[in-house]
């Protein structure tokens, strides 16, 4: 399976935190806002209510250094108050905020397996669940990502009906993909469809769900899965690259005319997969042997292209097809702006543009063809492709009657040169 043009690898993590994954602070902190105290503080002390309320006034103002040591010290004072649950999870948001996170895991696990109201609890378990989610992406190791995943879906099990379980059963794919179950990881995503129609998480999970697919050699089932995506939505941002993962599941299944059909469009409108898109319907254009359609392609992926190498690449294959189209001139037309590029494509192109020189008779062309090439070769020139352009030399100065003189010494060099050439 080819992978997207530019990108060193297409899967990495799938998911971002960064938005969405973020604490939503003003709901966490709603018990907090407007000065009021939870229930609990009814059977509590008066100093314990006082702490509380100045804890809160400092973590309302986001001071989350003050604030964290006012609930430490509310707790150390008042370990047993009813405010005491409340207060330590907190404390945890400030260790949160302050970048803590080992500190604010290890207060939020025991908030969340502690005896606190329901409210409490569910949002410990949220924060600590998607907290581990965050941890394992720093650590990028499979056994964080478990422990993320058995988070998660603890979270789930015991809050099915939360307002985030659709996030929390992205991260639950993710992670478990991560952690290596990538099995487990493809029926998570799939009862997410089933269990979230309406989420708009759902064009990120159908996204992941469609590259596990192509990465577990599934591709039929990946291009439904794309095909369900592209008409679904159609403006998501992800659209570009869905439509080049659904044409490649469509090379893979052996439906090659579909595939240019979905690469047709995004190769014809400038964007960030514009170059994917004509590199891989030029492909297909030369699989399919339509040498007209596939220099045309070519040509336009070398215009469009802003790297030297990759443009000079692309401009060698529109020359080669038009060759095999049977339009040398044009060949040739194409392939002479490359001669001068300094680029290993230039002395193939230099190699092939005297080779039709020379067949149509023109050796002074294809001297001239060669010199030109040769006087801005690269450093690094392949061996074989040096050996067959002094070979080439020696051809067009045989077929010069006034130059003929510099051919035994030509061919000398040859040999010299590159004793391994065959």
């Amino acid at each position: 399976m080819s992978a997207l043009s530019g990108d060193p690898s297409r899967r990495a993590c799938r998911t971002s935190c960064s938005g969405w994954l973020r604490l939503i602070w003003a709901g966490v902190l709603l018990g907090l806002l407007g000065g009021q105290l939870p229930a609990a503080a009814a059977e509590s002390s008066p100093a314990a209510r006082a702490a509380y309320a100045s804890a809160a006034a400092l973590q309302n103002r986001e001071a989350w250094d003050l604030a964290a040591e006012e609930w430490q010290s509310l707790l150390a004072d008042h370990p047993d108050d009813p405010l005491a649950a409340k207060a330590r999870y907190y404390l945890g948001i400030c260790q949160l905020k302050l970048g803590d996170w080992p500190a604010a895991e290890k207060i939020l696990a025991r908030v969340a397996a502690g005896t606190a109201d329901g409210d409490t609890l569910t949002a410990a378990r949220w924060e600590l669940a998607r907290g581990r989610f965050r941890a394992a992406q720093a650590a990028g190791t499979p056994q964080a990502f478990a422990a993320a995943a058995a988070s998660l879906s603890n979270f789930l099990t015991q809050h099915p009906e939360h307002p985030e379980a659709d996030s929390a059963q992205h991260l639950l794919g993710e992670a478990t993909w991560q952690a290596g179950k990538r099995e487990e990881a493809i029926a998570v995503w799939k009862r997410f469809r089933k269990q979230h129609p309406q989420s708009q998480r759902l064009p990120e999970v159908l996204y992941a769900l469609g590259v596990g697919l192509v990465e577990l050699d599934r591709p039929a089932e990946a291009v439904a899965v794309f095909t369900e995506f592209a008409a679904e939505f159609t403006d998501h941002p992800l659209a570009a690259d869905v439509a080049i993962w659904r044409a490649d599941g469509l090379v893979a299944a052996d439906r090659s005319a579909e595939a240019a059909a979905v690469l047709t469009p995004l190769a014809a409108n400038e964007g960030p997969r514009q170059l994917a898109a004509l590199g891989r319907l030029a492909d297909l254009r030369w699989q399919a042997n339509d040498w007209p359609a596939a220099a045309a392609a070519y040509q336009r992926l070398a215009a469009a292209e802003t790297d030297q190498t990759r443009a000079a690449e692309a401009l060698l294959s529109a020359g080669q097809a038009l060759a095999k189209a049977g339009q040398a001139e044009q060949a040739v037309a194409s392939l002479t702006p490359l001669l001068e590029t300094g680029t290993a494509a230039a002395l193939e192109a230099a190699h092939l543009v005297a080779t039709w020189q020379l067949q149509a008779g023109r050796p002074a062309e294809a001297l001239a063809a060669i010199d030109r090439c040769l006087a801005k070769r690269p450093q690094q020139a392949p061996a074989g492709s040096l050996a067959s352009l002094a070979l080439d030399r020696a051809d067009a100065l045989w077929a010069l009657p006034d130059r003929r003189a510099e051919v035994i010494t030509a061919y000398e060099a040859v040999v010299a040169d590159h004793p391994d050439s065959p």
